[in-house]
């Protein structure tokens, strides 16, 4: 593991810089405020607009908010977003109920190569590197293609600028019994030098394991599912795994992993002439972690004649992964006329792991050393795109956005295989794209798209939207959306062969005639949305309502088949409901948020509500400056019961309430520095071991430079 003692080495210097005195100018102290978030150009919707004059539901956070916050991963932020939910153990993440995989997370507008699920990632982008945050509501596949069914998640990165400004920022903290320890370090810096602009980041998060205990229950059958192998019942194998394995294990079962993640990533922008500019972006992000839980199933070093190895269910499993990505982008814009602007993006994503499975006690198993046969993965996946975008103002009210885009994705893994042999999976997207954004009057604005999207292992997608907008003035703006979104299953989905510690999973297309599975096509999801909002701001208010009704034809799912689990169109969703947002200021020292979601989604194949989507979130928070270097911050976090299956049957996890604090210091003697401190989870509010566990309360401290 990286060294942790690093971390406090690097808290000990920032202190020292903190509380020196600074001849640079201080950045603004209150930051972006909800007050000024028109400020604030949206992107994610690929023409660089104001928030309110966005024809689609989007919500920012600023770094101010970030920093409000205490987050120190992009985890934290989101279980304090009302916009996005997430499970606080699982890390699934959903916009407006489309689950796991329906919504399409970005990092300056491009895609990560990594885990199909955002129980790692989440915890690998390290809060100081973010700008600003930018979530779109509702279905863009018109823009981005496949995944955006509940909407996109454009994470902004801190970018060059003409000024030089910069920050660090040191944190610590811990459970109320000093488990589950974190340290944090991160700090950027941007500025200009002539034509040239830059921007640099770092994070380096490290965590010490928080673990609750578990038992697990081991069972030995006579033969694995499929094995049709008839073994005697005086087998010496057999015998030996009965009489060494115990009817119980104790499972220390990690809930927050040990582990040290270091992110580093930067941009250069340079103007060739007043009419090109040309740009590059960098990142790299090394991670190492280590985890323990109740695994579903592991050979043991006894076979049967067949060859397989004997299973032992439901075992302690001990875990290691080594990760690392690598982004690199280039960006050329030029502007061929004073209508008309060109933009060139080509970006790659690579990242490697390195997964490591093992029984905790492998000597029962008759091993003499930790195994890892059973269970090492090595995996490649790769993500590359090239772009071409062109921005016209047409006249007569029109703003035209054409694009064509290539993208190839592929995954390398042994898991595809039945021998284990490393194999590469993947497909080719050519896709091209058109949107109008017509003024009818200046009160009046249309806009509608089509994109069709061509794959190499797929059928043709072809995804429409349509949307208007009238401001009746600056307290009412209505708009009206209809959008069209699709999800094409992923190569897991399609060609998996592994038997996992929860169990033996095949993809739709892998064939294993021993199990009787025969090759399968999977529909792409689609679906089909609509929405109306309101929304309107005065000198001291803001708000936004929305309704909206999502339906979603052919959801990709994990079912079980008996001796296997495996991937089909699991039914059909439908998703309607209505959110909100409303930020009021009182006397200039107060800011009051609030946010809810309340939410019917019903899978109308079975008849039961979606699992793991509450009915109702709930968010209250507040800030109050009592002087004007001291910030004093509150939220009251609510979410509602979730439904999900288990063996078969239906089960309902209770709601949770987390209250958290936090208080912030500027010193007038640290012109730029900040001292926090605060209280994450107060109240020790607990959850349901279905969705995961808490840390319990969190507490921490941290220093933060700004010049």
């Amino acid at each position: 593991m990286l060294n942790k003692k690093l971390v406090r080495q690097c808290g000990v210097l920032s202190a020292l810089l903190l509380l020196s005195p600074s001849s640079s100018p201080a950045a603004d102290q209150e930051g972006i405020t909800w007050m000024q978030i028109d400020e604030i150009t949206v992107t994610a919707t690929k023409t660089e607009r104001g928030i309110s004059d966005a024809p689609v539901s989007v919500e920012i956070v600023t770094e101010e908010e970030i920093q409000n916050m205490g987050a120190v991963t992009l985890r934290d932020v989101f279980e304090q977003t009302p916009g996005v939910f997430i499970n606080p153990g699982l890390g699934q993440m959903s916009v407006r109920g489309a689950g796991a995989f329906g919504t399409l997370v970005l990092v300056d507008g491009r895609r990560l190569s990594g885990e199909r699920s955002f129980k790692y990632e989440l915890n690998r982008i390290g809060a100081g590197a973010i700008e600003r945050i930018e979530i779109v509501k509702g279905p863009m596949s018109v823009l981005y293609g496949s995944e955006a069914i509940g909407g996109v998640i454009n994470i902004i990165t801190k970018k060059p600028d003409d000024q030089v400004q910069g920050s660090l920022n040191v944190q610590a903290g811990s459970n109320y019994d000093g488990d589950g320890e974190r340290y944090s370090v991160d700090g950027s810096v941007r500025g200009a030098v002539d034509e040239l602009r830059y921007s640099g980041y770092f994070s380096f998060i490290t965590t010490d394991p928080y673990t609750e205990k578990e038992v697990a229950r081991p069972k030995v059958f006579n033969a694995p599912p499929g094995d049709k192998t008839k073994v005697p019942p005086s087998s010496s194998s057999i015998g030996y795994a009965k009489n060494n394995i115990p009817d119980s294990y104790i499972s220390q079962t990690t809930y927050r992993d040990d582990s040290d993640v270091f992110t580093i990533g930067g941009s250069l922008d340079y103007s060739l002439s007043d009419r090109v500019e040309i740009g590059a972006d960098v990142s790299y992000m090394k991670e190492e972690r280590t985890s323990e839980f109740v695994g579903a199933q592991y050979p043991s070093a006894n076979v049967l004649p067949s060859g397989k190895g004997f299973p032992v269910f439901s075992l302690p499993i001990y875990e290691e992964l080594d990760t690392e990505r690598i982004d690199l982008a280039g960006r050329v814009a030029w502007q061929a006329a004073e209508n008309l602007e060109l933009k060139w993006k080509s970006y790659g994503s690579w990242y490697e792991k390195h997964d490591t499975l093992s029984p905790v006690y492998y000597e029962d198993l008759g091993y003499t050393e930790r195994p890892d046969g059973g269970g090492t993965c090595y995996g490649e996946v790769s993500t590359i795109s090239h772009e071409l975008t062109a921005q016209w103002s047409a006249g007569n009210g029109h703003e035209l956005l054409f694009g064509a885009e290539h993208l190839d994705a592929e995954r390398k893994s042994p898991w595809f295989a039945e021998d284990r042999t490393p194999t590469t999976v993947g497909y080719i997207t050519r896709s091209a794209y058109a949107q109008d954004e017509w003024s009818l009057t200046e009160k009046l604005d249309l806009v509608y798209g089509m994109r069709f999207d061509s794959y190499s292992e797929f059928d043709d997608q072809v995804t429409g939207s349509v949307g208007m907008m009238y401001a009746f003035n600056e307290a009412l703006r209505a708009r009206v959306n209809y959008g069209q979104g699709y999800r094409a299953p992923s190569a897991p989905e399609l060609y998996m062969n592994r038997n996992t510690p929860k169990g033996r999973v095949l993809g739709a297309q892998t064939i294993d005639l021993s199990l009787g599975k025969t090759a399968s096509d999977i529909e792409p999801e689609a679906s089909d949305n609509i929405e109306l909002g309101l929304s309107g701001r005065g000198e001291s208010w803001m708000y936004e309502v929305s309704a909206f009704y999502n339906s979603i034809d052919d959801r990709i799912g994990q079912v079980s088949q008996g001796g296997y689990y495996t991937f089909t169109n699991v039914g059909d969703a439908r998703i309607k409901g209505i959110e909100g947002y409303l930020g009021f200021r009182f006397l200039e020292d107060i800011d009051l948020n609030t946010g809810f979601t309340v939410m019917d989604a019903e899978n109308e194949t079975t008849g039961h509500r979606l699992d793991y989507t509450p009915e109702v979130t709930l968010s209250v928070s507040a800030d109050y400056r009592p002087v004007s270097n001291l910030l004093l911050n509150a939220g009251v976090f609510y979410t509602g019961d979730q439904t999900y299956e288990k063996n078969m049957q239906r089960f309902v996890a209770d709601d949770y309430t987390f209250v958290n604090l936090k208080l912030s210091w500027m010193p007038e003697f640290a012109y730029g520095g900040e001292i926090y401190a605060g209280v994450d989870n107060l109240f020790d509010d607990d959850v349901d071991k279905e969705l995961g566990s808490t840390v319990g309360t969190f507490g921490y401290v941290g220093m933060r430079y700004m010049f």
